[in-house]
């Protein structure tokens, strides 16, 4: 059988990027003083902040919560509460602020903390009140995409309606305080989550279609800011909702969630530049669907998530990339 040189060519970069993207090490660091699930973790100043996300054992069950992490000692301290208790919310920096957007349970709130005051600040509501919803961030501004907007069917209480998931593409600008409609999201979808690369956004799994809002998807869609529009880029190697997302060396990391409510440890690197999807090294820990994911210092951070029977965690592992582009 002849192979003409294009397929061989593009055969040998397949196999050059899965064994480029294939060394990670994960190593546990301290975990969270306290089981959540559902809520976020970002990076900023050199610090990694764990906020919200919904805790059994706790009054208000969706949290305030704010915990700071120093990487270089190994602590955690807490830091000023957020306003409003909530998890599956959206969550950015910009200009060494964090912005904690909308949530559970369907709240248009937008609140902005400051590290270096340890303090809070209202801003202007998002237009749609969502939850189960993720940003990116593009040349300042914050885009919130998908969702949920409500739960239920108002004309019958006790359906679970698609109609009710969103394919909303809202932006907030942070030095204007305000928002402004874009181009809808191709594939309605709540729980998607979004990284920019290279000044593109890629919104990648989630769930929910017509005949069940909670069915775990693959689809990968990138929308351009500058031109407002989508494109379908090559679907995830298996259905992801609940996993961690992080960019490291300009390719896009997802790690373990769930897929069809089974929590799995699979980890998948997509490359951008050659739409293609790699395997990578298992995350080591069956109990990280839903946790918190960020990146500082080229590394992964994994915290807190939970079992597929929803039972919180406060878990923390870390994955250097060993392998560098």
């Amino acid at each position: 059988m002849k192979y003409n040189f294009l397929t061989v060519f593009a055969f040998l970069l397949f196999i050059l990027n899965t064994l480029d993207s294939q060394n990670i090490q994960w190593t546990e660091r301290k975990s969270l003083p306290k089981a959540y699930r559902n809520g976020n973790a970002i990076a900023c100043n050199g610090k990694i902040y764990f906020m919200g996300g919904y805790c059994a054992s706790s009054p208000e069950r969706f949290g305030k919560t704010n915990y700071e992490y120093n990487p270089d000692t190994n602590i955690w301290t807490k830091k000023a509460d957020m306003p409003t208790g909530r998890s599956n919310f959206a969550i950015a920096t910009i200009n060494d602020k964090i912005y904690a957007i909308g949530g559970d349970p369907f709240s248009p709130q937008n609140e902005v903390y400051c590290p270096a005051t340890d303090s809070w600040k209202t801003l202007q509501p998002m237009l749609t009140p969502r939850q189960h919803i993720n940003c990116a961030v593009v040349e300042g501004k914050i885009f919130v995409i998908g969702g949920l907007m409500n739960i239920q069917d108002a004309a019958a209480p006790s359906d679970w309606s698609y109609k009710n998931i969103s394919s909303k593409n809202e932006v907030y600008d942070p030095s204007t305080d305000t928002w402004k409609e874009k181009t809808p999201m191709p594939t309605r979808r709540h729980g998607a989550y979004m990284v920019a690369v290279g000044g593109k956004i890629y919104v990648i799994g989630g769930m929910g279609d017509e005949k069940d809002m909670w069915k775990t998807l693959s689809v990968v869609e990138m929308y351009d800011p500058k031109t407002d529009s989508w494109e379908t880029k090559t679907s995830l190697p298996e259905p992801k909702d609940g996993f961690g997302i992080s960019v490291i060396h300009d390719k896009i990391y997802a790690v373990g969630g769930f897929s069809d409510s089974n929590v799995v440890n699979t980890v998948y690197v997509y490359d951008p530049k050659l739409d293609s999807w790699s395997n990578s090294t298992a995350f080591p820990n069956l109990e990280n669907g839903s946790a918190g994911c960020t990146v500082i210092d080229n590394k992964i951070f994994m915290i807190g998530g939970c079992d597929k029977k929803n039972i919180a965690n406060s878990n923390m592992i870390e994955g250097e990339i060993l392998t560098k582009k």
